[in-house]
């Protein structure tokens, strides 16, 4: 697995950093973490995926959300420092076709 950023980027994301492992069954962890822009820093995803398609497709859900802090619930609950959210999201990527190749 591996790629390159598009339209002239140098990165694909200047304002994250991460790692990712991939078990012989095709399945693996992730975690992506933020160090600033848009998304405040320290905020870290950690993922579950499974590689498919013959490592063409990528498919994972977000298991846990770690914020640096977070404001009170609607219920009261207050996290000062590391809270982890409860997410609900999943992504797919997919690798195209280039001049006819994988």
């Amino acid at each position: 697995m591996n790629g390159v950023p598009k339209g002239g980027q140098t990165a694909f994301n200047p304002n994250q950093s991460g790692s990712y492992a991939v078990n012989a069954d095709c399945t693996g962890t992730m975690q992506i973490t933020y160090t600033g822009g848009p998304v405040p820093a320290g905020v870290v995803l950690d993922l579950e995926m499974v590689v498919a398609d013959d490592g063409t497709v990528v498919k994972a859900i977000i298991a846990t959300e770690t914020v640096p802090s977070a404001g009170p619930t609607a219920d009261g609950t207050t996290c000062s420092s590391n809270c982890q959210l409860g997410v609900q999201v999943s992504f797919e990527g997919k690798k195209v076709l280039v001049y006819g190749f994988r």
